[in-house]
């Protein structure tokens, strides 16, 4: 399969850069620019799978068996593919916040990505 694309490397990227200590940004959330308004959570990697959480465990199933179909293990090209959220709140254009908890937002809704804690409602 082709290359990912650059707006989906950035991101992954920029997601990984809140799990590590390294630069100091280990307490901050993921910010997502979308057409729906802000998503601001913290990131769910693969390796963070959770048996009691029964959302993660179908998504992890449901990624897994489309990996295994369509990719022949390869990695999704292009936008293809979305990043996994939890503590997630939906922030929109005049200001409502909704806390939608464990959220999958696909990369083709992705318009910005920032690091940081944003301050809401």
């Amino acid at each position: 399969m082709d290359n990912p694309s650059l707006k989906k490397h950035m991101i992954k990227s920029l997601s990984a850069i809140t799990m590590q200590s390294k630069y100091g940004l280990n307490n901050n959330n993921v910010n997502l620019l979308t057409p729906s308004g802000i998503i601001t959570g913290k990131l769910i990697r693969n390796e963070d799978n959770d048996p009691t959480n029964i959302f993660r465990e179908l998504v992890g199933t449901i990624s897994s068996s489309f990996l295994n179909e369509y990719s022949d293990g390869e990695t999704i090209s292009e936008n293809d593919g979305f990043i996994m959220l939890s503590n997630s709140v939906l922030i929109t254009s005049n200001s409502t916040c909704y806390n939608l908890g464990d959220l999958i937002v696909f990369y083709d809704q992705i318009i910005g990505v920032t690091i940081g804690t944003l301050k809401h409602d």
